[in-house]
C-alpha cells in the first residue's frame, strides 16, 4: 500500500505541479513538503483537511489510502448506495400486510437512530460508523442463513450443515463484538489517563 508521503507526492503531480507551486497553495514552504514527501515529517490534521479541501481530494484515502481517491467519485459512490437504500425502503414498505409493513418500517427506524452519529465527536464518528458498518455486515450474512434454508426454499441442506454454517456466521459475530468492546475499552483508558494542565499539575478526566 502507498505510503502518506507517498500519497500526498501523487495529489501533487496528478495535478501537474512541482513543490514551490503545491506549497504557495497549501502555504507552506516547499521545504516542508519536500520532507513531507520523503516521510521525514507527518502532516497535522488541519494540513490533511487543507489538501483534501484545496484539491477536491477524499480524506478517508489521503489519511488511510481507503480508495477512492477523489472527493468526485466518493461522492458518485455515496449517491448510488443512497439509491440502493431508497429503493430497499421504498420496496419494503409496498409490503400488503399492514403487521409485516409496521415492523419493517421500524426496523428502518432503529436502522437510522443506529447511525445518527450527529452528537459524536467528529473524530471518532468514522470509527464508529465502521464499527456499526462491520456489525451489521455479519449480521446480514447470519440473517442470509436464516433466509435462505429456513424462510424460502431458495437451497435445501441437511440439519448439521445448516447448524454449522449458522455457528460460522454467529462467530463472526461474535468476534465483530469483542473486537468493538476492546476499541471502547481503549478509549475509555485513554480518557481516564491524567492530563497535566497549565499549571504543570496532573488532572485525571472526568467523565461524570
Amino acid at each position: 500500500m502507498q505510503s502518506l508521503s507517498g500519497r500526498i507526492k501523487k495529489v501533487r503531480t496528478d495535478y501537474g505541479l512541482n513543490q514551490v507551486e503545491f506549497a504557495k497553495r497549501l502555504g507552506v514552504t516547499n521545504a516542508h513538503i519536500s520532507k513531507l514527501e520523503s516521510g521525514k515529517t507527518l502532516p497535522s490534521i488541519s494540513l490533511i483537511k487543507l489538501i483534501c479541501s484545496e484539491f477536491k481530494i477524499n480524506e478517508a484515502w489521503l489519511s488511510s489510502g481507503k480508495e477512492p481517491m477523489m472527493l468526485e467519485d466518493l461522492e458518485t459512490e455515496i449517491d448510488q448506495e443512497m439509491m440502493f437504500a431508497t429503493d430497499t425502503l421504498n420496496r419494503s414498505l409496498r409490503i400488503q400486510n399492514p403487521s409485516t409493513k409496521i415492523e419493517a418500517a421500524k426496523l428502518f427506524t432503529a436502522f437510522a437512530k443506529l447511525i445518527d452519529s450527529g452528537d459524536i465527536i467528529e473524530e471518532y464518528q468514522y470509527d464508529y460508523l465502521k464499527m456499526c458498518q462491520m456489525i451489521i455486515k455479519d449480521l446480514t450474512d447470519l440473517f442470509k442463513v436464516m433466509k435462505n434454508y429456513a424462510y424460502t426454499n431458495q437451497q435445501v441442506m441437511d440439519s448439521s450443515g445448516i447448524g454449522k454454517l449458522f455457528y460460522k456466521e454467529m462467530d463472526k459475530v461474535v468476534n465483530d463484538l469483542y473486537e468493538i468492546r476492546f476499541f471502547f475499552e481503549e478509549q475509555n483508558r485513554i480518557l481516564c489517563q491524567p492530563h497535566t494542565n497549565e499549571n504543570g499539575n496532573s488532572n485525571k478526566t472526568n467523565k461524570d
